[in-house]
């Protein structure tokens, strides 16, 4: 039997290991709150979209991709330039940090046909809600997966789910200025029966 002896190599400095725990936790949590919060948001502002929804249980991932896609849990990504380089028409330094505003892309007029416009039938995973390439966020199908879910709960559970509020009064969650979602939402829910 062979005997194996193990050596502890720190792959992670102290400060780093805290920013990938932190990482984890908005990434992992605080997100998905977000996410599930503003499919509820998207419920109380589409009034017909529960019952489409109900009708038409295929439509479900296309709904999580559009509010994905209008009201995204992550506002902005930051990126390091590597080296100096010409963003439409404007001179942008290497080292210099830019924040590409996710919601501002996710509704261009070039992209996307009516932006402010709610759609079930949109490319569904043409949004950069969840980054692109190798910044791709690894939780997506997570996220997806999870919304799905709540939203099918929903449609099991309850006949009624209505604002108790008017929607211009709902409170957003400003502890992040990453991250989008509700604080809190005062709906009047009814169980199916």
């Amino acid at each position: 039997m062979r005997h194996y002896t193990s050596k502890v190599i720190p792959f992670l400095t102290d400060e780093e290991a805290a920013s990938l725990v932190e990482l984890l936790f908005v990434a992992g949590q605080v997100t998905t709150r977000c996410l599930l919060g503003n499919i509820a948001v998207s419920l109380l502002r589409e009034p017909n979209l529960m019952a489409v929804l109900r009708a038409d249980r295929s439509v479900i991932p296309a709904m999580v991709e559009e509010v994905l896609r209008i009201n995204s849990p992550a506002l902005f990504v930051s990126r390091r330039v590597g080296r100096d380089v010409t963003l439409a028409g404007q001179q942008v330094p290497g080292n210099s940090i830019l924040h590409i505003l996710l919601g501002s892309a996710n509704h261009t007029e070039t992209k996307f046909e009516g932006p402010e416009r709610f759609s079930l039938v949109r490319n569904p995973q043409s949004h950069l809600a969840f980054g692109s390439g190798s910044h791709f966020c690894l939780g997506a199908s997570l996220a997806r997966l999870e919304g799905k879910i709540v939203t099918e709960t929903l449609l099991d559970r309850l006949s009624v789910f209505e604002a108790n509020e008017p929607l211009e009064q709902i409170e957003w969650d400003e502890t992040n200025r990453h991250i989008r979602g509700p604080k809190r939402l005062k709906v009047n829910v009814q169980a199916l029966e």
